[in-house]
């Protein structure tokens, strides 16, 4: 005789993470880091990864968790994007065992009250070194005027500092983290001596502030 073999009925979930920031939305699916799963007791029942920037629009991200067992009972559904601690969507979504091949949607989350991890930064600029014939770029007394940008916009006030020993020091409080920021800093005696740095992240974990160092250069 031959073996029936019973596949458990399965369920959907769809839902929407809603006003996601612009900074979430604009890099690229690969760099979003993403991740959204149902659990049951503990054990990984269904993952979505976002697979294309396609997914956003007008600041809302869509998902499906498909192939649910129903037999789960209920599940908590979770999502985790970078810059941000994990959240749970739903604690408990029941799963019908009369709906095989359904989908329960409307499983949302809005972000427009959740507050990203945040990270205070530490700006070290400084000088090049003086030479015969070659003055340095930031000297003793002068202003340097620090600003952080994203995308080419400022994203906080800029911060004015004064040049000691070659070297000033700006700071930044809460500044977002895990993606790209730029420096932009400028000798306010001296203009020509300024600096636009490489992209950079304030990396997520750690309790004190992150540091980032530029030099003044002609």
């Amino acid at each position: 005789m031959g073996t029936i073999k019973v596949e458990p009925l399965k369920v959907s979930i769809a839902g929407t993470l809603r006003n996601l920031p612009g900074y979430v939305l604009e890099v690229g699916a690969a760099d979003r880091d993403l991740v959204i799963w149902a659990e049951a007791a503990g054990k990984v029942v269904a993952t979505f990864t976002d697979p294309a920037i396609q997914g956003a629009y007008k600041g809302s991200i869509t998902y499906k968790l498909d192939e649910i067992p129903v037999t789960a009972g209920s599940v908590a559904v979770k999502c985790k994007i970078r810059g941000y601690d994990l959240q749970t969507i739903n604690q408990a979504v029941s799963l019908a065992s009369n709906m095989p091949g359904g989908t329960i949607a409307g499983v949302d989350i809005n972000f427009e009250n959740i507050e990203p991890i945040r990270r205070d930064l530490r700006v070290v600029v400084t000088s090049t070194m003086p030479e015969d014939g070659k003055p340095a770029s930031f000297k003793a007394g002068q202003t340097a005027r620090v600003f952080l940008r994203q995308g080419g916009k400022d994203i906080v006030p800029y911060v004015d500092v004064v040049c000691v020993n070659y070297r000033a020091e700006a700071y930044f409080s809460g500044v977002i983290t895990g993606y790209d920021l730029n420096v932009y800093a400028v000798n306010m005696n001296e203009g020509y001596y300024q600096i636009l740095s490489d992209a950079f992240k304030v990396q997520e974990d750690g309790n004190s502030a992150f540091t980032f160092n530029v030099q003044l250069k002609n």
